[in-house]
């Protein structure tokens, strides 16, 4: 790392998608079932150090 560097700070941005499938309440059959996806994204700001 170079000296300049340390002590400035970075933005990282982390995206997760996650497929979940399951069964709902009423129908546990295996014909249905229903599928659902959640997405989160967040915004870290690092500072760099020496």
């Amino acid at each position: 790392m170079r000296p300049a560097a340390a002590g400035k700070t970075v933005e990282w941005e982390v995206r997760a998608r996650v497929w979940v499938t399951y069964w709902p309440n009423k129908k546990r059959t295996p014909l249905h079932t229903e599928t659902r996806t959640l997405e989160f994204r967040e915004l870290l700001q690092l500072t760099v150090a020496e």
